[in-house]
């Protein structure tokens, strides 16, 4: 009874059109700053608010977001048509900074889901842990990712990394369904050839202190010799992995 879903006009766009007869659906048009505002009312009133728009727009609320994460309000951003997946709708529409943008708001927790399963469980987990902003980065159209012959852990917390691979002392660390499954080419293409033992670890969560750190596990446990990391944001994923090895001390 608590969770409202507001729009910014994009509610088709965002698959969120089937709950537009509901009554706690609250479409507020092409003003993302007013939408941003209003969500921070609703949930210093007890409300579990999702803001929907693309990705690329919340730049134009980006101070209403702030001053959401100040009153650490519950608020969580789902921020659609993300990443380098798509272009057909021009430059104006994607969104590369984002990822990095949000984690630098004090408070705010991020996750950048590959999976629908794992959309789902971060989903859920942002809705029930009622302790400050989140930001989802979503995309509009799932990517397969081929596994192949690798082996791959189940994540058994929604905050786990996902880790694929047979040998790991070289590594890829990636975010994002576009980096997961051009990583998963290669390293299946790798292993075929047998010309390179590489794991992939795939971080989904930026920002969340109970989240488990497989990275600094995994390079400590098999010594890892060299790591990529296949980004678009940024730098934070690269940010996340010197912190891993410095902790470790390699």
């Amino acid at each position: 009874q608590d969770i409202y879903v507001l729009d910014g006009d994009l509610s088709k766009s965002c698959s969120i059109d089937y709950l537009e007869t509901h009554a706690r659906f609250i479409e507020c048009g092409i003003s993302e700053q007013d939408m941003v505002s209003f969500a921070g009312g609703l949930s210093l009133n007890g409300k579990i608010p999702l803001v929907n728009t693309y990705a690329a727009f919340f730049k134009r609320a980006y101070e209403q977001v702030y001053v959401n994460a100040s009153e650490t309000t519950h608020v969580i951003y789902c921020g659609h048509y993300s990443g380098l997946d798509y272009h057909t709708d021009g430059k104006t529409h994607q969104s590369i900074s984002d990822l990095s943008m949000m984690a630098a708001i004090p408070g705010m927790k991020v996750f950048e889901p590959v999976t629908p399963s794992q959309a789902v469980e971060q989903l859920k987990y942002s809705i029930s842990n009622k302790n400050g902003p989140v930001y989802m980065r979503l995309h509009r159209t799932p990517i397969p990712l081929l596994t192949g012959s690798l082996k791959h852990t189940s994540p058994t917390s929604p905050l786990d990394d996902l880790v694929f691979g047979n040998c790991f002392t070289h590594l890829i660390v990636c975010s994002g369904v576009v980096a997961t499954s051009v990583c998963l080419e290669y390293i299946n293409d790798a292993e075929l050839n047998k010309v390179a033992n590489v794991g992939l670890v795939v971080k989904s969560a930026f920002g969340v202190v109970e989240s488990s750190d497989t990275l600094k596990g995994i390079v400590q446990e098999h010594k890892t010799k060299a790591i990529v990391v296949v980004e678009e944001d940024c730098g934070l994923l690269l940010s996340c992995v010197r912190g891993a090895v410095v902790d470790v001390g390699a």
